[in-house]
């Protein structure tokens, strides 16, 4: 991954102890680029750059926070990271008698003495933004009632840097069997999208009753084949060598299904019966052992660092229960090399799944673009257009991707054909209202109904491929990564 990193000038926390009332101000660091790179506010006598007007004229026993709202003020789309040097030798004695916490949004980042910044020595991504994105840090200094008087009047710098990473626009990449784009187009010119229209159309037709029982079904079906994917899918917890008492749990309103109970469940639902046809055994018990052992065998086959030294741009493996999708992924220096080559480098049309080169490599990023080519021979990432049919979906709502740390689950809860303008193709989600209206279009223009709740602080994958419903047509299906944590539901033995 290209780094495009610009660093500003260190960031002096100002630490003064001595009488009289703390100020309320809060602060904000705005990245405008160009010269100016960031500009600190409120700034003070000690530095431009101060942004802890709260932290002067503390006493002891205080409990002060500062807020500081960072935010992209071009139109660039960024990441914007921060971290802490190391405080000076003079400061440390004073800086290490205050606790300090700091929050990035409502996730902690730091929280230790101010002298003893270890935890924020590497980059910390604040988050991915857009123009006018934003995130708010709390810092929260703890000042001891015990405080020596001997520290009074003292003063301690905290250098602090913030670094931000500009997204390169690009093009989305041209994914299309190229040998078959002429009879791909003249099929597309007598029945593009004839069967996502059909679709639309009989959900437009629903009454509002139709439409309910149905969202009610598929919110039964997400809530009962999570439980079963996670007892087939999670990794087996790490062993203890003194095991603690099991405590009594606390009674739940509505208690978690048992694997039993899920089965039966599931096996009365419309849709989960698409999914259980796949399987042969006709037990909960069956079933699992049957899902269990594909899962093993095929994580079997997951050499993560066989892959790593076969070729160093391994980053993940996707597969999708059901289809010819199985593959490694890789994510490169742009977004050309993979097109027509191989895993292990050779010229080949078929390419390699890819993750774009702007994002990072992690799935970290808001929404993570993950690219393959559109083969008429059914390879590579031709099922992805499959999801234009409500059923398709029905019977194949989840794929799998395994990194060389997590397991996650990629529930699927949007698919469309679209061009590459789409707004799918953001890496940024700024907040959770840029969120909310990111999910808000895509179901609006999805093909299927699913009922995935997609939540602020989620991170999302979207599939993308070549399309020939018009010129430069793209289909694209948007899932949310569920990470697969080890077993902590019920099983019968």
């Amino acid at each position: 991954m290209k780094q495009f990193m610009k660093v500003c000038g260190a960031l002096l926390l100002a630490l003064v102890l001595l009488t009289g009332a703390a100020l309320a101000d809060d602060a904000a660091v705005r990245y405008e680029g160009g010269a100016e790179k960031f500009v600190f506010l409120p700034g003070s006598s000690y530095s431009d750059s101060d942004l802890f007007a709260n932290f002067k004229n503390v006493l002891p026993g205080d409990v002060i926070e500062q807020k500081i709202t960072v935010s992209n003020n071009t139109g660039k789309q960024v990441r914007l990271y921060m971290r802490a040097e190391p405080v000076s030798d003079a400061d440390k004695d004073f800086l290490d008698q205050l606790s300090l916490t700091v929050k990035s949004g409502d996730s902690a980042i730091f929280e230790g003495t101010a002298g003893e910044q270890d935890g924020l020595a590497k980059n910390t991504l604040l988050g991915t933004f857009k123009k006018d994105g934003s995130v708010e840090l709390t810092a929260t200094l703890t000042v001891p009632a015990e405080l020596d008087n001997a520290y009074m009047g003292r003063e301690g710098r905290v250098p602090w840097t913030f670094l931000v990473e500009e997204i390169p626009v690009d093009d989305t990449p041209q994914t299309g069997d190229w040998f078959s784009l002429p009879i791909w187009l003249a099929l597309a010119a007598a029945a593009a999208g004839t069967t996502a229209d059909a679709e639309k159309t009989a959900r437009a037709d629903m009454t509002d009753e139709e439409t309910a029982a149905r969202t009610q079904a598929l919110a039964d079906y997400r809530r009962l084949s999570e439980i079963w994917l996670t007892a087939a899918l999670a990794p087996d917890p790490e062993p203890d060598a003194t095991p603690a008492p099991t405590a009594t749990p606390a009674p739940e309103e509505t208690p978690a299904p048992t694997l039993d109970e899920a089965f039966e469940a599931l096996s009365e639902n419309e849709i989960g019966r698409a999914y259980l046809s796949l399987l042969s055994a006709q037990d909960a018990a069956g079933c699992l052992e049957e899902t269990r052992a594909a899962v093993n065998r095929w994580l079997d086959t997951i050499d993560a660092d066989a892959l790593s030294e076969m070729n160093a741009d391994y980053a993940c493996w996707l597969y999708a229960p059901d289809t010819p999708i199985d593959y490694p992924v890789v994510h490169g220096e742009d977004n050309d090399y993979y097109l027509h080559r191989l895993f292990n480098g050779e010229h080949n049309a078929c390419g390699t799944l890819f993750i774009d080169y702007r994002n990072l490599g992690d799935f970290q990023d808001p929404n993570t673009l993950l690219y393959g080519h559109h083969m008429r021979n059914g390879s590579m990432f031709k099922a992805i257009t499959y999801y234009a049919d409500q059923a398709y979906f029905d019977s194949h709502p989840f794929m799998l991707i395994v990194t060389p740390e997590k397991r996650y689950l990629l529930e699927l809860f949007a698919g469309y054909t679209t061009s590459k303008r789409d707004h799918c193709y953001d890496i940024a989600i700024s907040d959770e209202s840029d969120m909310a209206a990111f999910v808000e279009e895509a179901r609006a223009k999805s093909n299927f109904l699913s009922a995935v709740e997609v939540r602020p602080g989620d991170h999302l994958v979207t599939l993308s491929t070549c399309a020939y419903a018009f010129e430069n047509a793209r289909y694209i299906a948007i899932g949310r990564l569920n990470e697969v944590e080890p077993l902590a539901v019920p099983i019968e033995e």
